[in-house]
């Protein structure tokens, strides 16, 4: 106990008051000093909302492009045929059709019944096209 009657207590800390924003709030802060701070973070946040929508687009752009992209040589191989064959001119139409939905993003796939798929891909062998041409538009019309 003789310890403990010895040992002396810190007095407590003095108070602290904690200004937010770099100190410009204060006690004899009026209305337009808070407004000037109210427009300044609204135009922070309209600034950084306004990069990542550019982000946002152009990310866009480029899965647009790529899609564009991807039936490119194909689209006039078509229809430099389809001047020729008309009795297949519906099949090759209707491929056309989908690959500008496609285009458009409307869709990501077609689901084709068998005969459709079929008469698509039976026709599509007749027009010369690359094995990666080949693989797009399988992997773009499907077998339902």
């Amino acid at each position: 106990m003789e310890n403990d009657e010895n040992e002396s207590i810190r007095p407590p800390d003095n108070i602290k008051k904690e200004k937010l924003i770099d100190n410009i709030f204060d006690e004899n802060m009026n209305d337009d000093d808070l407004k000037k701070v109210l427009q300044l973070s609204i135009n922070e946040y309209n600034f950084v909302q306004e990069i990542e929508e550019q982000k946002a687009i152009e990310t866009i752009s480029m899965e647009h492009k790529k899609r564009l992209k991807q039936f490119s040589t194909i689209k006039p191989k078509i229809n430099r045929i389809l001047l020729f064959d008309k009795t297949n001119a519906s099949i090759y139409e209707t491929i056309l059709s989908i690959i500008e939905m496609y285009e458009n993003e409307y869709i990501t796939k077609y689901k084709a019944d068998k005969d459709s798929y079929n008469n698509i891909f039976g026709t599509i062998k007749y027009i010369r096209i690359t094995k990666e041409e080949l693989n797009s538009l399988q992997n773009l019309i499907i077998l339902e």
